[in-house]
């Protein structure tokens, strides 16, 4: 069976949930280039996500990025 985008990043999620993941991680790691398309659709299937804005380093000074993380997984409630 052929993992979809959205099952790689709610599995990215789980294994990440203390410090959650930002698109840079999403992209290096399971190339998702759309993260917030991905966090969207899990949302409506019923898990919580929780966003936070997190300045990160970048090459020309630093950039506010979201960074997200699972609250509640829809399979443990």
């Amino acid at each position: 069976m052929k993992c979809s985008q959205t099952l790689k990043v709610l599995m990215m999620l789980r294994e990440n949930r203390l410090e959650g993941i930002t698109a840079m991680d999403a992209l290096r790691e399971l190339g998702v280039a759309r993260l917030a398309a991905r966090i969207s659709e899990l949302r409506l299937m019923g898990h919580w996500i929780d966003s936070v804005l997190v300045k990160v380093q970048t090459r020309n000074g630093a950039a506010m990025v979201a960074n997200y993380r699972l609250i509640n997984d829809r399979e443990e409630a």
